[in-house]
């Protein structure tokens, strides 16, 4: 037991001393701390459910602005397909059919069914950079932070489309995918933060996504040659919901990494006292809980405490 101490002694002080792993540490701590698996499982979750309604609208959207445009039409679904690791022949874009009221009312709830992933971010967003209850967004405007949101992504998915002709497209989507992250970790969070504080772990996302969306298709047929046998039809599913996890585990990671830089939160404690990041940390994750203007949450550390029990 002295020589496991002993070993974990000597790694904290090394990682104190590298900054690089020093930061690696903070953003894996950080990660834990928030309890961000489960953020990105509550991501995952409204993702596979908000899919096909937002899929919906889009095609429906996409069919009335390119009406005579069948071929284009089709090579814009092709795209948005092929960013699901391999599951893109098992998703079937259909229509809303109609015309007039009937039609905008279908649209319209296909729209509400699908903002559900993007409030699911925002939470994330707010929950990584320690936004007090209190200063949240109401229902409305998180509401219109969504729909604008969706708007960004809707032009993104037609301009993916001109980039996979490109004779350099993955540079192309690698550059559209920082883009859309760069934007969505701006704008999904009211945390007083610059474009330039999202762009490191805008990079990291987007890097990570675009292998993924390019290799991704080995983890998904990894995963359904293990599970057709035994569920059969869901192992589709069961792959399309593994690489939506793993994606929104990638996002929030990277969203992590914005916020450790950002504040500083490095290098942190494995076995000793806490250090100054560690302690912004703890005091973050309690003034979260803020909820009423008037409610100010404040946090001390008893010295003497630590003092003792060390």
């Amino acid at each position: 037991m002295q020589a496991i101490q002993d070993v974990s002694r000597r790694v904290d002080t090394i990682q104190k001393q590298k900054s690089f792993l020093g930061f690696v540490i903070g953003v894996v701590k950080k990660f834990g701390d928030d309890q961000a698996g489960y953020l990105a499982a509550l991501v995952a979750y409204y993702a596979f459910f908000s899919l096909f309604p937002l899929l919906l609208v889009f095609a429906t959207v996409l069919g009335f602005i390119l009406q005579n445009n069948h071929g284009l039409q089709d090579r814009i679904i092709n795209t948005v397909q092929n960013n699901f690791g391999g599951l893109g022949a098992s998703l079937q874009i259909g229509h809303l059919r109609g015309s007039g009221l009937g039609l905008v009312i279908g649209l319209v709830f296909a729209l509400l069914a699908g903002i559900g992933v993007i409030q699911a971010l925002q939470y994330a967003m707010d929950e990584v950079w320690g936004v007090p209850k209190r200063k949240r967004p109401n229902f409305f405007i998180s509401r219109l932070r969504a729909v604008i949101m969706l708007a960004i992504l809707g032009v993104a998915m037609v301009a993916a489309t001109a980039v996979s002709n490109l004779p350099f497209g993955f540079l192309g989507s690698l550059l559209l995918n920082i883009g859309i992250a760069v934007v969505a970790f701006k704008v999904l969070t009211v945390a007083d933060i610059t474009w330039l504080d999202v762009l490191p772990g805008a990079i990291v996302a987007g890097v990570a996504l675009t292998l993924l969306q390019t290799f991704g298709g080995l983890l998904v047929r990894h995963t359904l040659k293990n599970a057709n046998a035994t569920y059969g039809t869901f192992a589709v599913v069961i792959g399309l919901l593994s690489f939506i996890y793993l994606g929104a585990q990638i996002t929030i990671y990277a969203a992590e990494i914005n916020v450790v830089k950002k504040k500083h939160l490095w290098p942190r404690s494995l076995v000793d006292e806490p250090t100054p990041g560690d302690q912004q940390v703890f005091t973050q994750r309690a003034k979260i809980e803020e909820r009423r203007p008037d409610e100010n949450i404040r946090v001390s550390f008893d010295k003497s405490s630590r003092s003792r029990s060390g």
